[in-house]
């Protein structure tokens, strides 16, 4: 069965809500903040969460508006068995074509990883280009 991309439905929010443990659990992103199930209802009843389903959910993509000059890619999120079968690839085009993300002038994307030079790879390849680096210093 062909992996296909969707806008995420309310049945849709236990997987998605998994998901986004699993991220968290694989270690990449250490300072992810996990989104409240209200938050991802949210997302998915304004239509800014699509998914690759196959015959589970295998992967999602987050974004939202800040207005009509800019947006952003919050999240995206392939399970471990799912990876290197060019699902990324297809809810990244998903997004790229939706109609109010064409439109949109600016995209960010925030990128949160301890595999950072994968993930540039990835964003560049679909013409992002970086234009800062942001460091934090916590406390001991």
């Amino acid at each position: 069965m062909e992996t296909s991309v969707v806008r995420a439905r309310i049945e849709d929010l236990e997987s998605i809500s998994l998901l986004e443990k699993a991220w968290k659990q694989d270690g990449i992103s250490p300072n992810m903040q996990l989104s409240s199930k209200n938050e991802l209802k949210t997302a998915i009843k304004e239509r800014r969460i699509l998914i690759a389903k196959n015959q589970s959910v295998e992967g999602f993509l987050l974004f939202k508006f800040y207005d009509k000059a800019s947006c952003e890619l919050n999240s995206i999120y392939v399970v471990k068995h799912a990876r290197q079968k060019g699902i990324g690839k297809k809810l990244m085009r998903a997004f790229l074509n939706l109609d109010n993300i064409r439109k949109c002038p600016r995209i960010y994307v925030h990128a949160d990883s301890l595999e950072e030079d994968k993930l540039l790879s990835f964003y560049k390849k679909f013409r992002f280009e970086k234009i800062a680096i942001l460091m934090v210093r916590k406390r001991k």
